[in-house]
C-alpha cells in the first residue's frame, strides 16, 4: 500500500536509526585485517552478487580467513543464481572487517539486521557501486556508515569523493575471470550470426535500455534469418509493465529470442558458446561485470562509450557506440534525476557497429583477442589481489 520510493526512504531512515555507528580510533586508522566476513546477495543472480561470489573465492585463494552472510533472502529479493560454498560468519563478533557488498543505502540496514553485537569492533568496508555522476541524498547519508569505501571503477570513485571528501575510496575492480564455455563455431557452419544482449530486470529497465538493443538489431538486419537477437533477462515478475513492452518489442520477430527467466551458470555459458556479439545500449553502468566476462572469454563487444566500463573498454578491444548525455530521465524509477546526465546511446551507430563485425570476421577476431588480452592482464584474480593488499592485512 505504500509507494516504493516513500517505502525505501522509511526503510533508510529507520535502519540510521537503529545501526551501529562505525567504531572510531584505532579499528579507523589501522589496515583493515582478518576475519574478514563478506556481506550481500551472495547467491542472488546480480552483478551485486557476483561481485560478492567473487570477493569471497578470492580472499579463499589468497589464505585469509574469511566468512559470509548471504542477506539476498533477507530484504533484497531477486532470483538465485545457485548454492555458494562458504563459511557462514554470522556468529564471528570480535574484530575484524565487514566487507559490505551493496547499494550504499542499505550499509545502514544491514549494520541493523547483522546487529551490535557482531558490528561492534569490525571496520566497515562497503562495495558499492552508483552509476550516475553524483550520489543522490540516500547514498551520502549512508557514507557515514562506512570506515572507508570500494569502487569497481574511477566514474564510480569521482561520485564518491564529490560527496564525501573524507571518506577513503580506493577503485577495486571486480576480478574478472573468462566463464568455461565450450568450444565456440563461427557462424559460416550454418547458425545465424548471433548478438546476445542480457540484463537483470531489477537492476533498472530504463538504464539497462534493452529496447534501444532491440532497434539496434533490426537497424543492422532486419529480418534477415541469417541474423538472431536473443534478449536474457530475468526477475521480470515484480516488473509486469516492463516485462510487456520487451514482450511488445520482440513481438513477431522470427530472428529474435526472448528468455525471461534465471538460468544457472552453466546454461549461461552455454548461451554465450552460440554469441558472436555481446550487445549493450546501456545508459549508464558502474562496472559492467558481463561485459568484462565477455572480453575476457574471447567474445567481441559493442557497447554504450560512457561511464563505469570505460574502466576496462578502450577504442582498440571493444565497438565503443557513439552518444549524446541528456538527463537522467526514469519516471517511477530508482534512476530518476533529471538533475544529472547520462547517455543516450546512438542505435545507428551500434547497428553499424554490428554490421561491420558480421562482415569483417577478422577485424572482429583481432579486436576480441586484444580484449582477451587486456582483461586478463589488467583485471584478473592476481590483479584485484595485488589492488587490495594494499588496504587489507593478508598472508604473504
Amino acid at each position: 500500500m505504500i509507494p516504493p520510493g516513500l517505502r525505501r526512504s522509511l526503510l533508510h531512515k529507520a535502519a540510521a536509526l537503529l545501526a551501529a555507528r562505525p567504531a572510531t580510533g584505532p579499528v579507523a586508522e589501522s589496515r583493515a585485517a582478518a576475519p574478514f566476513i563478506v556481506v550481500g546477495p551472495i547467491d542472488t543472480a546480480s552483478g551485486i552478487g557476483a561481485g560478492a561470489r567473487h570477493c569471497l573465492h578470492e580472499l579463499q585463494a589468497a589464505g585469509a580467513t574469511v566468512g559470509g552472510i548471504d542477506i539476498g533472502r533477507w530484504f533484497l529479493g531477486g532470483d538465485r543464481q545457485g548454492p555458494v560454498a562458504f563459511q557462514d560468519a554470522r556468529d564471528w563478533t570480535g574484530p575484524g572487517t565487514l566487507i559490505l557488498h551493496m547499494n550504499a543505502p542499505l550499509v545502514p540496514v544491514a549494520l541493523a539486521t547483522l546487529g551490535r553485537d557482531l558490528v561492534s569492533g569490525k571496520k566497515i568496508i562497503g562495495y558499492c557501486a552508483w552509476e550516475l555522476p553524483d550520489l543522490p541524498p540516500a547514498w551520502r547519508a549512508a557514507c557515514r556508515f562506512m570506515h572507508e569505501v570500494w569502487v569497481p571503477s574511477a566514474f564510480n570513485a569521482e561520485a564518491f569523493r564529490r560527496a564525501a571528501p573524507r571518506l577513503p575510496v580506493t577503485v577495486v575492480p571486480h576480478p574478472v575471470a573468462a566463464p568455461d564455455l565450450p568450444g565456440r563455431s563461427p557462424p559460416a557452419d550454418g547458425r545465424p550470426f548471433t548478438v546476445l544482449t542480457l540484463f537483470n530486470m531489477g537492476s533498472g529497465f530504463v538504464r539497462k535500455n534493452p529496447l534501444a538493443a532491440i532497434r539496434a538489431f533490426l537497424e543492422a538486419f532486419g529480418d534477415d534469418p541469417g541474423a538472431q537477437l536473443v534478449v536474457k533477462t530475468h526477475h521480470t515478475e515484480a516488473y509486469a509493465d516492463q516485462r510487456s513492452a520487451l514482450r511488445t518489442a520482440v513481438a513477431g520477430r522470427s530472428n529474435v529470442r526472448l528468455i525471461d527467466h534465471t538460468l544457472s551458470r552453466d546454461e549461461l555459458n552455454r548461451l554465450m558458446t552460440g554469441c558472436d556479439v555481446l550487445l549493450s545500449l546501456h545508459r549508464s553502468e558502474g562496472f559492467g561485470l558481463p561485459l568484462a566476462e565477455a572480453m575476457a572469454s574471447g567474445i567481441p563487444v559493442v557497447a554504450t562509450g560512457w561511464s563505469g566500463n570505460l574502466e576496462f573498454m578502450t577504442p582498440d578491444t571493444a565497438g565503443l557506440v557513439a552518444h549524446a548525455l541528456v538527463p537522467a530521465a526514469d519516471p517511477g524509477g530508482p534512476y530518476h534525476h533529471p538533475e544529472q546526465l547520462w547517455a543516450e546511446p546512438d542505435v545507428r551507430d551500434a547497428a553499424r557497429w554490428l554490421r561491420r563485425l558480421r562482415e569483417h570476421p577478422d577485424e572482429a577476431r583481432v579486436m576480441a583477442e586484444r580484449a582477451r588480452e587486456h582483461i586478463l592482464a589488467d583485471f584478473s584474480a592476481e590483479a584485484w589481489l595485488r589492488r587490495v593488499r594494499e588496504r587489507l592485512d593478508l598472508p604473504s
